[in-house]
């Protein structure tokens, strides 16, 4: 098989990070993440003691529409890149291209089809 190689190249910003720089900044402001950790958890805990009295949403619907729709895409997706991978060169083996379209069908198989039966029958 013939495999072309990937060269990865630097961004501009990559080639004007200054190391000392970061390491000086995340040693002065490295109290910042318990701050930051501690009003992450109260705005977490606190929002579930708010909605605990709310109505819950019926989300159901707008999310297998959602699902079925990013399902759709991929499988488009996968079928136009199946396509032009004669015009590319070949980066990424074909083989992996069966799991990404395995998993899919597994998942839908799963949970799609009883979700989808759920609210079909809610409607």
């Amino acid at each position: 098989m013939n495999m072309s190689v990937l060269t990865l190249q630097e961004y501009e910003f990559e080639k004007q990070f200054n190391e000392n720089e970061a390491i000086q900044w995340m040693q002065e402001n490295w109290k910042k993440s318990f701050l930051f950790s501690a009003l992450y958890a109260a705005f977490i805990f606190g929002g579930r003691h708010l909605m605990n009295k709310r109505a819950k949403f019926e989300l159901r619907k707008p999310l297998v529409l959602w699902s079925l729709t990013l399902a759709v895409f991929r499988r488009h997706n996968i079928h136009h890149s199946e396509e032009a991978e004669a015009d590319l060169p070949a980066l990424v083996p074909p083989h992996h291209c069966a799991p990404v379209l395995l998993t899919s069908l597994l998942v839908w198989g799963c949970s799609g089809r009883r979700l989808l039966a759920t609210t079909l029958k809610t409607a």
